[in-house]
């Protein structure tokens, strides 16, 4: 799970994993599209950490991650601390 946060990412780049997590295109990642992408991808994580990385994230408290959210988070625009 900690290698989204691994180094910060360009927008282009944000913007491209975004469109393969939100795989109903309905412009926001829930909880459980995060999973699938993690396990897809083999990236081990536990839903404590899936949890605290959508909470770092939603700045609107809705539950979902919509791409401003993600952008701020993965460009190192934000602290990673909330």
């Amino acid at each position: 799970m900690n290698a989204l946060l691994e180094k910060p990412m360009t927008e282009a780049e944000v913007r491209e994993l975004f469109n393969k997590i939100d795989k109903n295109r309905n412009g926001l990642i829930s909880i459980k599209e995060l999973k699938a992408y993690l396990k897809s991808n083999s990236v081990q994580y536990n839903k404590k950490e899936v949890h605290a990385f959508v909470s770092k994230c939603d700045d609107n408290c809705d539950g979902q991650i919509n791409l401003e959210e993600l952008t701020k988070i993965l460009t190192g625009i934000k602290s990673t601390q909330k």
